[in-house]
């Protein structure tokens, strides 16, 4: 898994450094008053239903873990996220905004959310790494414009190819390098390498 953007300063941000982030822990987000130069949220866990994030105009890098109560995700009206992990969330029905932050260069959807489509995604052109990990929900991969900029796809535990486009789609994306495809049976593993003979593939 690449790393994200490494140069992404902390000094703003006066928590307890967890696994080398600073770390929320099932606080009421909302109630909380961080400084308005945050550059890096992580939370693990949370107390409502709503993650409103709209304030923080400078966040550069969103990681929400296990925040199983949430509903809904706000984002600010501008482009400044570049990274937004989300795992283990299983009731996210929505994210207000994501569609601004057209500069975003990673996004991990891991172990199942209840989002009605990812048709956003199609805004996110500038994406280079892309995670589906664990989402039993996702079928065509639509959602993805051929002149997107992705290198980097994770299906882990996913059903997407068992659907007859998925190699289309895939095919159509220029700079695809690396392909994390989950379990695959031997008729897609040998139709995945005769038809994208220049990308990276392993199983997980």
């Amino acid at each position: 898994e690449p790393a994200m953007d490494q140069d992404i300063r902390f000094e703003h941000i006066n928590f307890s450094y967890g696994t080398g982030y600073p770390v929320l822990k099932d606080v009421d987000f909302n109630q909380l008053s961080l400084p308005s130069k945050t550059r890096v949220i992580y939370l693990m866990g949370s107390k409502s239903d709503v993650l409103d994030f709209s304030t923080y105009e400078q966040v550069e890098k969103i990681l929400l873990v296990g925040a199983r109560r949430v509903r809904k995700i706000i984002l600010p009206q501008k482009d400044c996220v570049k990274a937004l992990g989300i795992s283990s969330m299983t009731n996210l029905e929505t994210i207000e905004n994501i569609s601004f932050h057209t500069g975003m260069r990673y996004l991990h959807f891991d172990y199942g959310v209840k989002l009605p489509n990812f048709d956003f995604i199609r805004d996110l052109n500038q994406l280079l790494y892309l995670s589906f990990t664990a989402n039993k929900n996702l079928s065509e991969l639509d959602f993805i414009q051929p002149s997107s900029e992705l290198r980097f796809l994770d299906f882990v535990n996913t059903n997407i190819f068992n659907y007859a486009s998925t190699v289309s789609y895939l095919k159509s994306l220029k700079h695809l390098r690396f392909l994390t495809t989950g379990r695959t049976n031997q008729k897609q593993r040998e139709l995945l390498r005769s038809e994208l003979p220049h990308v990276c593939m392993r199983e997980g």
